[in-house]
């Protein structure tokens, strides 16, 4: 029977950059890798799994820890481009390099209001709500929510 070493770098092409997952992949890209027989099989994601394989600790289990990838690419099992942090250290270093996605205002594509809309029932203190909410398209709760700051806070 072939160690779990021996199944997992047979499954990995190494160059001079990333060293690539070939075997299976989860939805956002990120190699898993079958460890345990029967009903004890788990699957891992394999740069956990390289984590364990290199520096002989398991990460805590996600969330506590997460293995996070210096090079932002899911499938990458490099050791030397990995670093076990918490959630709030994967957020940070998301956006000290520049990755952070805003879906804030008409960026995120469920919006219904747009920046002008947002001044006009900011500026209409007076008028009520279920009339802002008709004029809108949006809900008596939206034009509560716009008003107290609780969304569209940039505007």
């Amino acid at each position: 029977m072939r160690t779990l070493e021996d199944r997992f770098w047979g499954k990995v092409a190494k160059g001079d950059g990333c060293w690539l997952w070939t075997g299976k992949r989860d939805a956002a890209g990120y190699g898993r890798i079958g460890i345990g027989s029967g009903s004890n099989r788990r699957s891992f994601q394999a740069h956990r799994v390289v984590w364990f394989l290199s520096t002989g600790q398991w990460p805590l289990p996600w969330p506590a820890e997460h293995v996070c990838h210096r090079c932002d690419n899911p499938p990458c099992v490099r050791p030397d481009h990995l670093f076990v942090g918490t959630a709030r250290d994967n957020m940070q270093d998301r956006e000290a390099k520049g990755r952070g996605a805003s879906h804030a205002g008409t960026l995120n594509g469920r919006a219904l209001l747009d920046a002008a809309a947002v001044r006009d029932i900011r500026a209409n203190l007076h008028a009520s709500r279920a009339s802002l909410a008709a004029r809108h398209g949006v809900t008596v709760h939206t034009i509560t929510a716009v008003r107290r700051r609780l969304i569209w806070r940039h505007v």
